[in-house]
């Protein structure tokens, strides 16, 4: 019979799907600290500036377009006063970047309508083990507060007067957020990005020169980590203390066989045995191997109002058919007493169905 091989390796340089996710925590937990990096609204801001310079980055002539990075509101021209994208007579070179953001972001949509747990609860990150001079153990507790969500609106726009470059920005653009999101990832941490709005082209003539501007609105879905989010607790090593005495478990089973009496159609008999558990006053559950084959005909029980009986670790049904082989192990758990503050009892009464007796007349 044949067989199919497969003669063309899938050879890539770039993980993708499981692996890939795999190899993100595998970065995200490379050289860290119990804590997760601090991250507020200027770590966000670089990020998003470094990742217009650097990947939508484009370039003309060899020059790559400068980025201006306005992310207050002060004014263009000011701006234009320490910049050095002018020419000789201080005007403005053509073909920049610009970056602009709202100054007051509003509430998060990353986690949907929901919002911050009350209050200033922290949660438990890790918990170490550390010992003192004196040879005493205990633990450290790194909590952090929940992080808050925060949404902030950038506009990335391109100032050119040279058509192709605004076409090729575009593309670039469209290219970067053809899946749902786009992340950067500020200090470590994945912030996703969405294209909310793309402008209108448009065409300006200022002072008898003319150029095109096209503005991208994006949404940064972040999330807010301040500096005092974090806390470090110590706390003593809990261990248990025990000391020798009396056993309190006074639970135990008795296995009886009992006489029959004596029937003149049916002289053999199978002999009659009876299994009795014992339950001390703080006794719940209680197991044994039984030594016998056992076929249970009536239970009867003494301050038990329920309980479950296991057979090599599987439940089963209290019948009076119930059968239990030699060696099997037989567990009594969840006991329910009618008193709590009395023993409990609970007989089987049954046979074993592999030995037999002739009975004798009275």
């Amino acid at each position: 019979m044949s067989r199919e091989y497969k003669n063309v390796l899938d050879l890539r340089n770039e993980a993708y799907g499981p692996e890939r996710r795999r190899n993100i925590a595998k970065e995200m937990l490379k050289d860290s600290t119990p804590f997760p990096n601090p991250l507020e609204y200027k770590d966000i801001d670089e990020e998003f500036r470094r990742w217009v310079e650097e990947d939508l980055d484009i370039s003309y002539d060899g020059e790559r377009l400068p980025t201006i990075a306005l992310f207050s509101n002060q004014r263009f021209s000011e701006y234009m006063q320490s910049w050095a994208s002018v020419d000789v007579k201080k005007n403005i070179l053509l073909n920049f970047k610009t970056i602009t953001r709202e100054n007051n972001p509003k509430g998060g949509s990353i986690l949907g309508q929901t919002r911050n747990i009350p209050g200033d609860k922290t949660f438990l990150m890790q918990r170490v083990e550390r010992q003192d001079d004196a040879g005493r153990k205990y633990y450290i507790d790194y909590r952090v507060k929940q992080p808050f969500a925060i949404d902030m609106l950038y506009t990335i726009s391109i100032v050119t007067n040279k058509y192709e470059l605004l076409n090729e920005f575009n593309q670039k653009v469209n290219d970067k957020f053809k899946a749902i999101d786009c992340y950067i990832r500020p200090k470590g941490h994945f912030i996703p990005m969405k294209l909310t709005d793309i402008s209108d082209e448009s065409e300006y003539s200022i002072d008898n020169r003319q150029f095109y501007s096209q503005s991208y609105a994006v949404t940064v879905m972040a999330y807010i980590v301040p500096e005092d989010s974090f806390e470090v607790k110590e706390q003593p090593r809990l261990a248990f203390l025990g000391y020798e005495g009396d056993d309190l478990r006074t639970s135990y089973a008795d296995i009886e066989e009992l006489p029959c009496d004596y029937d003149e159609k049916c002289p053999y008999g199978y002999v009659p045995t009876d299994i009795t558990i014992h339950f001390g006053k703080c006794d719940s559950s209680y197991k044994f191997k039984i030594d016998t084959d056992f076929n249970t005909k009536s239970f009867e029980l003494k301050n038990v109002r329920s309980f479950k009986m296991y057979v090599n670790d599987t439940e089963v049904e209290l019948n009076d058919n119930l059968k239990v082989k030699k060696n099997d192990e037989i567990k009594i758990k969840g006991l329910k007493k009618t008193n709590p503050y009395e023993d409990s009892e609970i007989k089987i009464a049954g046979y074993c169905p592999s030995e037999t007796y002739e009975m004798e007349k009275a």
